[in-house]
């Protein structure tokens, strides 16, 4: 009687580990599941960071962003007191990948203010040059396109410059909040990042938009201010 019992306690403990480790199979993810959130770089180049090139392929009109998905970027320049500036406006598409079976894009959306010096009328050199950067995500689902602003970048050459007030900003949805990122820095020079501090949104179409705005202040007193804008569905102007 007594070995019955234990044989038959026996099967019972046998079946529920044979059952258990079938459920943990059946639970387990395929390698199809598992190719689906594999991210895949699809390929990658270097980012043009230098001035003079940046200024010479928006003289072409090279602007990958737009060419590729018809988004425009904006970007306009005030200068106070005795100072003269130049801008410009080109965008490269840096990186592919495939996330999800979802196409996402990398773009590095640069706008490049040189200030340009004179004497009686007459330009005499450059100053400092500010290469004000949008780096953003793009994805394309069911017919329209997201965007999500990554970070911005602020390079500043040359000297003069006493401070950078450097902003970025998303709006969500129309009529949606605005979500601001500032810092300022005294006497810039170099390169200077700064991340959103709501990062991951996406943002699609109608007065949703991301930008950057750049004031740069000079020891003589004049200042240049870049804003820079860009939106899924076209050119906006954010709210000042």
């Amino acid at each position: 009687m007594k070995l019955r019992k234990v044989l038959a306690l026996t099967l019972v403990l046998v079946f529920t580990i044979l059952s258990s480790g079938i459920t943990a199979l059946a639970a387990s993810p395929t390698t199809e599941d598992l190719s689906k959130k594999e991210e895949r770089v699809l390929w990658t180049v270097n980012e043009i960071q230098n001035p003079d090139t940046l200024i010479s392929r928006a003289k072409l009109g090279i602007d990958e962003l737009a060419d590729n998905l018809g988004i425009e970027a904006k970007s306009t320049i005030e200068t106070t007191g005795n100072i003269l500036a130049e801008n410009h406006v080109t965008s490269q598409l840096l990186q592919r990948k495939a996330i999800d079976n979802k196409q996402i894009d990398t773009y590095a959306v640069s706008s490049v203010a040189r200030y340009v010096t004179s004497h009686q009328g007459q330009n005499t050199g450059y100053g400092s040059t500010l290469v004000a950067t949008l780096y953003l995500n793009t994805i394309t689902v069911s017919g329209h396109t997201e965007i999500c602003l990554l970070y911005t970048h602020d390079t500043v050459y040359g000297g003069g410059a006493a401070r950078l007030v450097m902003s970025n900003v998303i709006r969500v949805e129309a009529g949606g909040a605005v979500y601001n990122t500032s810092d300022i820095f005294s006497y810039p020079s170099g390169s200077y990042t700064l991340y959103p501090n709501q990062a991951g949104l996406y943002i699609m179409g109608g007065t949703a938009f991301v930008g950057l705005k750049d004031y740069l202040f000079f020891d003589n007193g004049g200042s240049i201010k870049v804003e820079f804008t860009v939106n899924p569905a076209g050119i906006v102007t954010p709210n000042p």
